[in-house]
């Protein structure tokens, strides 16, 4: 039988969220330039408001999906509570 799973949409929303100025810094201020050369691109236009707005949105979508199943692996991947019978640690220490 599968164990229940449940999934925390808020900390999945916040994830997918936070990731949006994360992208922003990494890809703008930090290393912009240095990711448009390496990628060949040269002097770079800024985009216009349409394309601008539809990447966001392929950038928002992407990172659910990433999000999701993270989220669910790391629930279900975590050791249990308590410590072991043998050594008296606490459980995230075996």
């Amino acid at each position: 039988m599968l164990p229940a799973m449940n999934i925390n949409y808020l900390a999945v929303l916040t994830c997918a969220i936070v990731a949006m100025p994360v992208g922003f810094l990494w890809f703008g201020p930090l290393f912009g330039r240095t990711w448009a050369r390496h990628m060949g691109l040269g002097d770079m236009q800024p985009p216009d408001a349409g394309s601008m707005g539809k990447s966001m949105a392929i950038f928002f979508f992407s990172n659910l999906l990433i999000a999701w199943p993270s989220r669910t692996a790391s629930r279900h991947g975590r050791p249990r509570r308590g410590g072991s019978s043998l050594t008296g640690r606490p459980g995230f220490m075996r």
